[in-house]
């Protein structure tokens, strides 16, 4: 999949180029964009009579709205801010338990309320840097940081109240597809896929039966090509 995202992109370079537009060139802009996204994930904690808790969340945004500030350098090329995601919310998450002393059974919950905070940086190169050109190819290389935080709530009696934080960097490539409307609106297309993935991880779990040291679990994970989907489009004024 990601190859063929890459040689279309490549195809789509290659036919439009050429295509031109008196579009004098700028220091700064702002964009708005909508990002739509798939992200799906899974991860495991240790219950206290040797179980495991598999948490498995998927969460699908399609209408997503966030902002962008984009400056040019010395040499044609872009820096971008971007305010990912700022929200808090419910998400669709379901258990599945599984173990030695537990039957595997998948458990739908409900209340799970989820708070997301991430910020984006982006170095994007042109390929064209030409100030005549209306369709404009370029790729971006960048970094996003987030924080994501997901709480369990009971939902029946023998059920534990648990949470799970994300303090994390996804590293991004991002094919890119400029198309200039007028001297200072535009129209920004992109796909960013995640090529690594760090994030510290904390579990809590308000086990009576536990000591308070033993209810906190920590670990590191690192992965590559995760389960992001992703694509964005924005629409930008030049200041």
């Amino acid at each position: 999949m990601k190859k063929f995202i890459f040689s279309l992109f490549s195809i789509v370079v290659f036919l439009f180029v050429q295509a031109q537009n008196t579009t004098p060139g700028y220091k700064y802009a702002i964009k708005a964009y909508n990002l739509t996204s798939f992200y799906s994930g899974n991860t495991t904690s240790n219950l206290s009579d040797s179980s495991d808790m598999n948490f498995t969340t998927n969460d699908l945004k399609i209408l997503h709205p966030t902002l962008a500030f984009q400056w040019q350098n010395t040499k044609g090329n872009y820096h971008e801010l971007e305010l990912t995601s700022f929200e808090l919310g419910k998400l669709s998450n379901q258990d599945e338990l599984s173990g030695s002393s537990i039957t595997a059974n998948t458990i739908p919950r409900s209340s799970v309320i989820a708070t997301n905070i991430a910020f984006r940086y982006e170095y994007i190169l042109n390929f064209n840097k030409a100030e005549t050109h209306k369709l404009v190819p370029s790729i971006g290389f960048g970094g996003s940081t987030y924080y994501r935080l997901y709480k369990y709530q009971a939902k029946y009696s023998w059920e534990i109240p648990s949470s799970q934080q994300f303090i994390g960097l996804g590293i991004f490539a991002t094919p890119r597809i400029t198309y200039n409307f007028s001297s200072r609106m535009f129209l920004d297309v992109n796909i960013p896929v995640c090529v690594f993935d760090f994030n510290y991880l904390t579990n809590h779990q308000d086990n009576p039966f536990l000591e308070l040291s033993e209810r906190t679990t920590s670990e590191f994970n690192i992965e590559l090509f995760p389960k992001i989907l992703s694509g964005r489009v924005g629409i930008g004024l030049k200041l």
